[in-house]
């Protein structure tokens, strides 16, 4: 299943520029599908992006790392990035960590059309600069300009294997007198990630002397980044589990989800965790303990308590650390299923979040998902949508819902119900006139998604084949291959197409008068 979509709109009047419109959640699960539609849409051409995020009613701290890597990256090379549309969900998180302040973020869609316009022609004279060397990237990082620290750093990334001949360099500025020059080899090491595995002695020790801050910011993403071979780590971090400071109990959490099962030491103070209550500690450690330990019953077992507590940030927490479980956390579906019927939306939402993630187990969730859907608001009828498509065949009953969704003025509301009928299958072949005239919405996402799912029902789906075969030469190539794999998929569409020459049969969405 799809989770998030990504729509491109050219700028017809700023040569290589591109709206780029997102529907749906950035976080773990979707960012690496985000990261290959961005490769491909600037190795296409496009320059200049402007993003429409008004569709994106959740990121979360992944899906927040790559936004603000690419926004680094594409402002390295004069290339402007400028967004528009955060919801008010999504703006406070970006205003809580500052983010709004480092993007360029407008408030609609004309205002960040101009801006573009201006940014484009501003960059359209500057020649593009060859190619730096690991000695002028080491120099550069030793500037007091954090711009031109920065534009280091994306050379240093750019140098892939390369960059490994750095360490040595940033090793010895770690210990410089010159807080510049610190800031700096730090940036490097952030950037090399897990090659960076060498450093942990001096990153183990830095973090203990340096005062909270950017510095120590820096060298707790510096360890993180190492990933699973950073266990000697876990010690030095859970001490900072209990620190005052609510900011850096949130990112000690979070440094200890990167680094993954080696952190299972923490798992009691991240479970003691759950309860704080501010500056989002308790959903960073959520989403560590989804990481550390996601077979852990009694993991399970304290994210479900967190969940039932009623505060936001531990419900969301928890919602989607036990969908991050998955199957393994099939103990917390009943109190996944009495969240749907709570009175806050939020909860509703997440207990959503939750059970898409544990799939087919989840089927005994499928009546209320049911009535909560028909009251529902479009940000959490996604998540609940999603549930039913991940419960896949189990979810027969959600047909008709279903089926009515198809119509709804939202058009990711559309996708959506569409992927979900296509998951359940047979049970729902009611659905195939229904997703048949869908191939024929203005939205392309829309008519892909409706093909897909057209393509899963296999010989059921015969008498679309017409239909079908009237998209393969649609505008949008994305639409095209979905409609060209599932005639694949559809055995004998062909023969029904020609009985219904004889009067015998049509293609559906021509009999049903649209």
């Amino acid at each position: 299943m799809v989770d998030l979509i990504v729509d491109v709109e050219e700028i017809p009047d700023v040569p290589h520029a591109a709206i780029v419109r997102l529907f749906g959640a950035l976080d773990a699960a979707t960012v690496e599908a985000f990261q290959e539609n961005m490769n491909r849409l600037q190795d296409s051409g496009a320059l200049h992006l402007v993003f429409d995020l008004t569709e994106v009613k959740y990121i979360n701290e992944t899906g927040l790392g790559y936004f603000v890597n690419l926004a680094d990256n594409l402002e390295g090379q004069g290339r402007p990035m400028v967004t528009y549309g955060l919801h008010p969900k999504v703006k406070v998180v970006f205003d809580m960590l500052g983010l709004t302040a480092f993007l360029q973020t407008v408030k609609s869609r004309a205002e960040a059309i101009d801006t573009i316009r201006v940014r484009a022609r501003e960059a359209a004279g500057r020649a593009e600069p060859p190619a730096p060397t690991l000695s002028t990237v080491l120099e550069a990082l030793r500037s007091e300009r954090i711009k031109v620290q920065d534009d280091a750093v994306l050379a240093l990334k750019k140098m892939g294997e390369a960059a490994r001949e750095a360490l040595p360099a940033l090793l010895d500025a770690i210990r410089d007198p010159a807080e510049s020059v610190r800031r700096g080899s730090l940036k490097g090491l952030v950037a090399l990630g897990p090659a960076a595995a060498p450093a942990l002695p001096a990153l183990l020790e830095l973090i203990t002397q340096v005062p909270r801050g950017p510095l120590w910011g820096l060298t707790l993403e510096a360890l993180s980044g190492i990933g699973s071979a950073a266990e000697a780590a876990v010690p030095v971090l859970m001490r900072f589990l209990r620190d005052d400071s609510q900011w850096t109990r949130r990112d000690a959490a979070g440094a200890l989800g990167r680094i993954g099962p080696p952190a299972r030491a923490a798992v009691p103070t991240l479970i003691a965790l759950l309860g704080d209550r501010r500056g989002f500690v308790s959903l960073s450690a959520a989403e560590a303990l989804a990481r550390i330990s996601p077979g852990d019953q009694a993991v399970v077992a304290a994210l479900t308590r967190a969940f039932e507590c009623e505060d936001f940030e531990a419900a969301i927490g928890a919602g989607s650390a036990l969908g991050e479980i998955g199957p393994g956390a099939r103990a917390a579906i009943p109190a996944l299923i009495r969240g749907l019927r709570h009175p806050k939306h939020w909860v509703r939402a997440y207990a959503a979040e939750g059970l898409r993630g544990i799939g087919a187990e989840a089927v005994g969730a499928v009546p209320e998902l049911i009535r909560a859907i028909k009251r529902a608001e479009g940000g959490d009828r996604y998540r609940m949508l999603e549930a039913l498509g991940a419960i896949g065949p189990g979810a027969a009953a959600a047909a008709p819902t279903l089926i009515g969704q198809l119509k709804d003025p939202d058009q990711l509301i559309r996708v959506r119900a569409a992927e979900a009928l296509g998951n359940i299958g047979s049970g729902a072949a009611a659905a195939i006139p229904h997703l048949a005239r869908a191939l024929r919405d203005k939205y392309p996402w829309i008519r892909s998604a409706a093909a897909s799912a057209l393509g899963r029902f296999g010989a059921d789906a015969r008498a679309a084949g017409g239909d079908l075969a009237k998209v393969l030469s649609d505008p949008k190539e994305a639409v095209r291959v979905a409609a060209h794999e599932a005639l694949g998929r559809i055995e004998g569409w062909c023969q029904s197409a020609q009985d219904g020459e004889r009067g015998s049969a049509g293609p559906v969405g021509d009999s049903l008068g649209t």
